[in-house]
């Protein structure tokens, strides 16, 4: 997978990273703040001193640009600082890596832009670029909304292609699933994701953060409709098993 990503090095201590198509289009200004003025608008509200993701008009499109920030109390001691080990193992890449495997698979998953990274001695920093998904909502406000009719089967099945895929989402949860006009099932954020070569319990484990995510937002669907998306996912996974026959690894 590494072959489909490109760098370019802006300085002796940045990198834009990008997937090999997209080489004639990427530009490092993209990633910068004073370039787009107002042209870049918030997506959401600054919380706790972090950045909101902002929607870019780049030439490929409407885009989100995700600045990588640490949360919890390691936020007040590390900001927004990762410790560095090399390019290949920093957040962006791995990230860009993954999605750029997904998108290619024909996932629904956002289009991967670019990403970049900025190293400052033992540490760095990092940025994502990703196309934004027009006209939908998180699985969390489709919840929350009492006219709302949902299919919890295409989620599960949505779940279950991207476990197929080999997919370990590292944080599935009703905020990183989005569901488009046409009913689509989308799955954002793929930081710290990583692909796996076959089945096994981390599908169980992904599937019991979203349920615990929605018990949390006090939005855990009745058991019918919770156990139409287990049984969606298993049909994709492992077809003609029980649900949860196949995570044994």
């Amino acid at each position: 997978m590494t072959n489909d990503l490109q760098t370019q090095q802006l300085d002796p201590q940045t990198w834009l990273i990008y997937p090999a198509a997209l080489r004639q289009q990427v530009q490092g200004c993209w990633f910068d703040r004073e370039y787009w003025g107002e042209a870049a608008q918030p997506l959401a509200a600054e919380r706790g001193g972090r950045r909101p993701p902002l929607l870019l008009p780049t030439d490929p499109g409407p885009s989100v640009w995700r600045h990588y920030q640490r949360g919890g109390a390691v936020a007040r001691l590390l900001g927004d600082r990762y410790w560095w080990t090399g390019l290949a193992q920093s957040r962006p890449w791995l990230e860009l890596q993954v999605t750029v495997h997904l998108h290619q698979a024909g996932l629904l998953v956002p289009r991967p832009l670019a990403a970049r990274v900025q190293r400052e001695g033992r540490w760095y920093r990092g940025d994502l670029l990703t196309e934004q998904i027009a006209d939908c909502q998180t699985l969390a406000q489709c919840c929350a909304d009492s006219t709302a009719a949902l299919d919890w089967g295409a989620i599960g099945h949505a779940i279950g292609q991207l476990h197929r895929a080999g997919a370990d989402h590292a944080d599935l949860n009703a905020h990183n699933l989005l569901i488009d006009g046409d009913g689509r099932v989308w799955v954002l954020d793929f930081d710290r994701a990583r692909l796996r070569p076959g089945a096994g319990r981390w599908q169980q484990a992904n599937l019991e953060r979203l349920r615990r995510s929605l018990i949390k937002l006090q939005q855990m669907p009745e058991a019918d409709d919770w156990q139409r998306l287990v049984e969606a996912h298993a049909a994709v996974v492992a077809p003609g098993q029980p649900p949860g026959s196949a995570s044994t690894g």
